[in-house]
């Protein structure tokens, strides 16, 4: 036994040396990760011009990480710093046995490097609440950038920008509160327990007198934490779903309402009490406060509200909850702004005549004979020419043929990366060789040909056109299935299409991906990509440029996530002859007062306000 003592009392000096240098290796690899992450996402907003989106949410998460790494590690840090000191003099002595084996406390909180093991303890704490706010930041990008919507609430009279835009942010600063105070509490009471100023002593639990002030202030700062918590309920009754409506209903005004009230000021008393108790040494008071509080809680948050809903709602649930009912439809017709629709009678005339359809060419000559899910079977069987091509869906536009307007079913001929042949699927084909899709097909929506085949007007590759539509840049490098990098303008050629027993090849020559101007922009991308060929390939060169993000929908979304985007972005072909993909983008909130949700699942509020503010464009090429 005493040689085992001697070796723990031997260590703390090897162990502070070990402590030093794995913190400094695992900060590096962090900055590491982050800089090679962060560094490389820079170079590709830049190259599309959207520099300026990714330093705002960049420097947001910073400042919002900063902010509240330093708040925790202030707070948490100065309580357990404070703590230590005021363990003593009164300690409970340990009920261990001089044979009783060193437990994981007995070594991490060595006296010797006590004070380490807090500082990583805090700092790792810190670091993780500081990570939970910055995943965060859209919260308080738009709490900074809040705006008015000109329509107040009924009960509480408040902008709904401000349930919009600032109600999210107090929400998580309360929770975010709450929870540091704590695993603040739980860090003191542990500190005052391994400096034996918490115990049991003769039977019976002995806690030092500055371990109960400094615990019933901690516990007076989470009383106060919780009588916030309830103001803010008083809003989210903008979302109960307890009445016949979405909203506050007649039981959430009448009964819930007042219980926050009292709620509230009965937190706010025993957060007094607390703070003020271990002065007045009215610790019963403290109890009786909490005692009260609980009874509340129960009678009025839980039992109250049913009484009312049942013997006072029920009976008259029509006339009690019209006020609210009008409500949640007015507001949830502002939320969609279905407020803006004009409501207008048509008359419907029986007894159609020729002249009727004569008159009428456009629209007979855009009724729809091709369903869009055999079609696209069609397309594939007639027109994918190569089995690595593929067709993902079909998309119905409109386009101006002459005088002709016709509607028309169209699809891009992409190249999956996994569509390639197993044997083929070598490094250099799917990330330099095959690169792109080529073309698309397009057939009138309403004619069929003498075989009840669709009757194209754009086929084959290259595209042919029976038109006035010409397609000049037909390479799809952006699309629905373009998965995966490429490395585009490298030393090898690039598979353009296939022609009869051969294949044509090209190099690009447009402005999209990231130059690969330095060695060390490879190796930067190399690691953040995981493939070390991006360093060591011969085909690469100054000139090559690396493009990922080239799904359409993972590509919008990181541009720009402040953004809802439709689940089907359509492909187009321009007056210039280019492919284009177009992509709704939606502004969206579920913070909407009163209004409707979409849907609602496991307690969470989905969509109730939505404008279709954006068409994001992007050049396939």
């Amino acid at each position: 036994m005493k040689n085992r003592i001697r070796a723990v009392h031997n260590t703390p000096k090897h162990t502070k040396g070990l402590f030093a240098l794995g913190g400094a290796a695992v900060v590096a690899l962090l900055l590491l990760a982050l800089f090679i992450h962060y560094y490389g996402n820079w170079l590709w907003f830049q190259n599309l011009g959207f520099a300026r989106v990714f330093t705002t949410v960049l420097w947001t998460k910073v400042v919002v990480f900063t902010l509240f790494f330093l708040g925790f590690a202030v707070f948490a840090g100065g309580n357990v710093f404070a703590a230590r000191r005021g363990g003593g003099p009164t300690r409970v002595p340990r009920a261990r046995s001089a044979d009783s084996p060193l437990t994981i406390l007995d070594v991490v909180f060595h006296e010797d490097y006590a004070s380490y093991a807090w500082a990583i303890i805090i700092v790792v704490v810190s670091a993780l609440m500081g990570l939970n706010a910055s995943s965060s930041w859209m919260a308080f990008l738009k709490f900074t950038h809040a705006s008015p919507f000109g329509v107040a609430d009924p009960i509480f009279s408040k902008d709904a920008g401000f349930y919009v835009f600032r109600l999210p942010f107090y929400s998580f600063l309360q929770q975010w509160c709450s929870l540091a105070v704590v695993l603040t509490i739980g860090a003191v009471t542990l500190s005052y327990f391994l400096d034996q100023a918490v115990g049991i002593l003769s039977n019976r639990l002995y806690i030092n007198s500055r371990v109960k002030v400094h615990l019933a202030t901690l516990a007076g700062l989470f009383a106060l934490a919780v009588a916030w918590s309830y103001r803010l309920n008083m809003y989210n009754l903008m979302y109960s779903n307890s009445g016949v409506a979405y909203g506050a209903s007649y039981s959430d005004v009448h009964a819930k309402l007042p219980a926050y009230w009292v709620l509230l000021v009965l937190s706010v008393l025993v957060a007094v009490l607390l703070l003020a108790a271990p002065w007045v040494k009215r610790w019963r008071w403290v109890v009786y406060a909490v005692g009260l509080y609980f009874v509340v809680l129960i009678g009025l948050s839980w039992i109250y509200p049913a009484i009312v809903e049942q013997y006072v709602v029920k009976p008259n649930e029509l006339a009690n909850e019209m006020p609210y009912i009008r409500n949640n439809i007015k507001f949830t017709r502002l939320g969609y702004g279905l407020n803006k629709a004009r409501e207008e009678p048509f008359r419907v005339r029986g007894g159609m005549s020729y002249n009727d359809i004569l008159t009428n060419q456009s629209t007979i000559h855009s009724i729809r004979l091709w369903d869009r899910r055999p079609l696209i079977q069609t397309y594939k069987q007639l027109q994918e020419i190569r089995l690595y091509y593929d067709f993902k869906s079909v998309d119905v536009d409109r386009y101006h043929f002459g005088n002709n307007y016709m509607e028309v079913a169209l699809a891009g001929r992409e190249l999956p990366p996994g569509q390639l042949p197993a044997r083929a699927r070598t490094w250099v084909n799917t990330h330099l060789v095959y690169t792109h899709g080529y073309g698309v097909v397009m057939s009138p929506v309403n004619e069929v040909t003498e075989d009840g085949m669709p009757n194209f007007i754009v086929q084959n590759i290259p595209p042919q056109s029976s038109t006035s539509l010409t397609i000049t840049r037909p390479e799809i490098y952006y699309g629905e299935e373009t998965g995966g990098f490429t490395i585009v303008h490298t030393r090898t050629k690039e598979f353009d299409y296939p022609k009869g027993e051969r294949n044509v090849y090209a190099s690009y020559h447009g402005n999209g991906g990231v130059e690969l101007t330095s060695y060390f922009r490879r190796l930067v991308y190399s690691l953040q990509m995981g493939d070390p060929n991006i360093l060591l390939s011969r085909y690469i060169t100054g000139q090559s440029r690396l493009m990922f993000h080239r799904i359409i929908t993972d590509r919008d979304a990181t541009i720009a996530p402040f953004l809802s985007y439709d689940s089907d972005p359509y492909l187009v072909v321009g007056q210039d002859g280019h492919l284009y993909w177009i992509h709704d983008a939606y502004t969206t909130s579920g913070m909407f007062p009163y209004s409707q949700p979409l849907d609602q699942s496991l307690g969470q509020s989905g969509i109730n306000y939505i404008r279709n503010s954006i068409k994001v464009v992007i050049d396939a090429y």
